[in-house]
């Protein structure tokens, strides 16, 4: 919005001196409306807090069946149980003498 009269910044300054108590708190309550726009939400945002959601009954299914699929061992023994297989590694004298 562009001003229709140029005032000089002090003289602005000293008009609003001039205002009353109650003048100057209508007038802070007018600046502070103007310059805090409404924050947009972005997409994902709106998403993520309107979206669909699990229900309690889906999220034990899900539960069961990743038990089922980890064959119902905690992930703790299934890395203990990949760290004990020894693997071959071929080192290149081994590769050449083929």
């Amino acid at each position: 919005m562009k001003p229709k009269t140029r005032i000089p910044f002090q003289d602005l300054v000293k008009i609003v001196k001039q205002l009353s108590p109650t003048q100057k708190a209508w007038l802070q309550k007018e600046l502070a409306a103007e310059s805090t726009p409404e924050p947009k939400q972005s997409r994902l945002t709106e998403l993520l807090l309107n979206g669909p959601v699990f229900s309690e009954e889906q999220i034990k299914t899900i539960e069961e069946t990743h038990k089922s699929i980890n064959g119902g061992e905690n992930p703790d023994a299934r890395h203990e149980r990949f760290e004990s297989i020894q693997f071959k590694n071929p080192t290149k004298s081994s590769i050449l003498q083929k």
